[in-house]
């Protein structure tokens, strides 16, 4: 809610920055390194 007492709607975009490690059991796992927001 805004200050005003409405409903406020966001929409955020962001890039996330991510690589896949293989586990010993052969599983794949994502490693994630960075978010960076890229809303204008």
């Amino acid at each position: 809610m805004g200050e005003d007492g409405q409903e406020m709607v966001m929409n955020m975009e962001w890039l996330e920055s991510a690589y896949m490690v293989r586990q010993k059991d052969g599983a794949l796992k994502i490693k994630f390194l960075s978010s960076d927001d890229i809303n204008n």
